[in-house]
This record gives C-alpha cells, structure tokens and sequence, in this order.
C-alpha cells in the first residue's frame, strides 16, 4: 500500500475517535440532559397539533419551547460544526503527515478523500452502538405513534443510521477532508 494511503487511513482514524467522542457527547449527554424535557414538549405539541387538525381552535397558541430543548438545539448545532471541522482537520492532516508523498493536487484529493472515508467509517459503528442504546434506555416516544417496543424501535434507529445518516455524512465528510488537504496543500505545499 502507497505510504500516502497509511498516512491518510492514520489521519481519519484520529478524526474518527473525535467524532466517536462528539457523537457520545450528542446522543448520550443531550438525551440523558434533555430527554425528559423534549418528551414533555412533544406531548403538548402533538395534543396542541390534534386539536387543530380536528378543526378545533385551541385556546392557547403552540406550546412555548422550553429552554431546554433550545439549549439542547444549540448544543447539537455546535456539536454538528465541531464534527465539520474534525473532518476539515483529518483532510489537513493526512495532508502534513504524507506532505513528502504528496506532488500534485490529485496527490492532496485522494489523501484527503481516504481521511474523510475512514473517519466516517471508524465512526459510524459506534454512533450507531451509542444510537441503539439510547433508544432502550431513555426512548423518545410520542403518543400518536402508539408504543413500538424498544428493540424495534432501536433497530428501526440502527437501519435509519446506516441507510440515512452513514451516506450523508460519508459524502459531506469526504468533501471537507478533500478541502483540508486541497488548502494544506495549496498554501503549505505550493501544489
């Protein structure tokens, strides 16, 4: 294997235990934080949303967001950008620690591009892990919905993860890895 290609599997891996670590912080803390409180919102918007789907006017306007919920809203925004730039920094990088392999532009994409895979790939497994087990500890349900038993629950999570969430991320953090190592490569390198 071209040493490029270690130096890159190497830097996403590091980025991949970061967004190990940003994904337990969203699933476990925000959940056990601000589980309770979401689900108490959720009720009274869905009694607010019946009322007014039947036609009925309800007396008070939509439930005011618990600040709570906003604070968990923020906390999650900033853990999304966090993991924006743990994958900018897995393309910056793969990019210093193979800057002797690395000639061309091309040479910076494709180390960039197998930072960003493999850090999404390290990281997948276990957000999906942390995902399923929230979901049998602490499961957000709404009443309308009925009660899903919370393995079924927990699976449909695991699968939405992998069909969802794993294609998304892996093609939004190749992107930013690829602009790491471009721009490191550009402005460091002189490519």
């Amino acid at each position: 294997m071209d040493e490029k290609f270690k130096k890159a599997i190497i830097a996403g891996v590091v980025c991949g235990v970061i967004l190990i670590v940003l994904s337990f912080i969203y699933t476990v803390g925000i959940r056990l934080a601000f589980g309770s409180e979401l689900q108490s919102w959720l009720s009274e918007l869905q009694s607010w949303l019946e009322q007014y789907n039947a036609g009925y006017a309800p007396e008070q306007g939509i439930p005011e967001v618990p600040m709570g919920v906003i604070i968990a809203g923020a906390a999650s925004l900033i853990l999304i950008a966090l993991g924006a730039l743990a994958f900018i920094g897995a393309g910056l990088l793969a990019a210093i620690m193979g800057a002797q392999y690395i000639k061309t532009r091309n040479d910076a994409l494709i180390a960039g591009a197998v930072a960003g895979a493999a850090a999404e790939v390290v990281h997948r497994p276990f957000a999906m892990i942390f995902s399923i087990v929230m979901d049998i500890v602490s499961p957000l349900t709404i009443a309308q919905y009925g009660t899903t038993p919370t393995m079924i629950s927990a699976a449909w999570s695991a699968l939405g993860q992998l069909i969802c969430c794993f294609p998304v991320v892996l093609v939004c953090g190749v992107v930013l890895s690829l602009l790491g190592a471009l721009a490191y490569a550009m402005l460091k390198l002189k490519v």
